[in-house]
């Protein structure tokens, strides 16, 4: 998995997060499937972000670069057989 994901809150004090990534974006919609990721697994990271006004919660980035889910981190997907 590779990516980011901007605007996330708490998510550098989060453990698990449910990400939503298209694995075939030529399928459209279809190409679309949830994964349960683990936030300390190798190649994701996550920034606090600064904030004008409210910082009563961190609100963060998480980076993903080449990150290797296994096969039952694919909670839901939108491909039909």
């Amino acid at each position: 998995m590779n990516g980011n994901k901007t605007w996330i809150s708490f998510a550098s004090r989060a453990d698990l997060a449910v990400v939503y990534a298209y694995h075939d974006r030529e399928a459209g919609s279809k190409g679309l499937s949830a994964f349960v990721v683990d936030l300390h697994s190798k190649g994701v990271s996550t920034t606090d972000l600064d904030k004008l006004g409210t910082r009563s919660s961190p609100t963060s980035e998480i980076c993903f670069e080449d990150v290797q889910l296994p096969k039952d981190a694919l909670l839901a997907s939108s491909v039909t057989a």
